[in-house]
């Protein structure tokens, strides 16, 4: 279903080219900087945890002297109290900045400047099935996507189907911290996956209405010549 888990999905260049979901954003590449900022927009709660991910960060960030001296975990949007205590036993520190919820325009602005955007899928049973609604605004803002998602999913079809990022079993620490390791060196390196804007343009949601519009014309056709 899905590509290859923990490689980068693919390293097209975007260049200027519009992604053109909904509101036809405009991809702005990555380049090195003195920071790494990951950057999750959105609700953490019940299905959607962020323990295996601080965990992979506490990890390197023991074992990579580099990684420790730049890594910065941005959050906008809700936690419930359980994502909050996953915040409190990681013991991150400054390393974390929850910013709660913000503005349409300040998420959008600190989505664009993010080295990567964390994606934490629902992995509650049956969840696998659906994308969330956050990987398409994602999309649009055209930046590397580091998904922490089921191997076989609807999301990580997506990734695979984008050429957008690196996608992480979730719940698997070590392969997790094995991601987080390749996305920091593309960060370095200037090497981060880009998605390819043909094939992001097939998420528009005016493609997508037309295509459901279709269907409907379709079955209606299908009644009619009965």
């Amino acid at each position: 279903m899905a590509a290859k888990v923990g490689e980068p999905v693919a390293a097209e260049p975007l260049g200027a080219a519009a992604t053109a979901i909904g509101a036809g954003n405009a991809a702005t590449p990555s380049g090195f900087n003195d920071r790494f900022e990951v950057v999750h927009a959105g609700a953490l709660y019940y299905g959607r945890s962020l323990s295996t991910f601080l965990q992979a960060v506490a990890r390197l960030i023991h074992e990579d002297t580099a990684f420790a001296s730049v890594f910065q975990l941005t959050l906008l949007g809700t936690l419930d109290t359980a994502a909050r205590a996953e915040l409190d036993r990681a013991a991150l520190g400054d390393r974390v900045e929850y910013r709660g919820q913000v503005d349409h325009a300040v998420a959008q602005a600190t989505m664009r400047q993010a080295s990567a955007l964390l994606l934490v899928a629902n992995t509650t049973a049956g969840a696998e099935a659906t994308v969330p609604g956050k990987l398409f605004e994602y999309l649009a803002l055209g930046r590397p996507i580091l998904a922490i998602a089921p191997a076989e999913s609807s999301t990580a079809d997506v990734l695979e189907q984008t050429q957008c990022g690196w996608l992480a079993r979730a719940d698997d620490l070590e392969h997790i911290t094995c991601v987080l390791r390749k996305a920091f060196a593309g960060h370095r390196t200037g090497t981060v996956p880009a998605a390819d804007p043909e094939r992001v343009a097939q998420f528009d949601r005016r493609r997508l209405a037309g295509r459901l519009a279709g269907i409907f014309d379709d079955a209606r056709s299908a009644r009619q010549q009965r």
